[in-house]
């Protein structure tokens, strides 16, 4: 999972950080960009954030029924953008639901395209 989070912050200059975790809550992995010195959260906010994303992200699945599942929820901060992604279960790489966690640089000009076009796309293809 190391791996994958470094494959992901590769993707572009504007993300911070990436983490996976599972839909209770726990960190299989997570890295932050490299050089990055400006860290915003402390470890108890980062898992109290964590926690508020997946949370926020099970909600929507009250409406899957009618809309599908939630694939991808996007929060704009004053300082940073938040992206959360499910991944599905697959069993044939042995991966638990989980989800994807980004943070993205706040001056990022399109964080849904990058989310949608670049990030999911490689969620999709490590993980299907």
């Amino acid at each position: 999972m190391r791996k994958f989070c470094l494959q992901i912050l590769k993707l572009d200059n504007s993300l911070r950080f990436a983490g996976v975790l599972t839909t209770d809550g726990r960190f299989l992995a997570a890295e932050h960009r490299l050089g990055l010195t400006n860290i915003l959260l402390t470890p108890e906010e980062f898992q109290l954030a964590a926690m508020q994303s997946l949370i926020r992200l099970n909600m929507r699945m009250t409406m899957q029924e009618k809309l599908g599942r939630p694939i991808l929820s996007i929060t704009g901060y004053e300082k940073v953008f938040g992206a959360t992604m499910l991944i599905e279960e697959n069993e044939s790489k042995s991966i638990e639901e989980s989800a994807l966690m980004v943070s993205i640089d706040k001056d990022c000009p399109d964080p849904w395209s990058l989310a949608v076009k670049r990030i999911l796309p490689v969620v999709k293809r490590t993980f299907s």
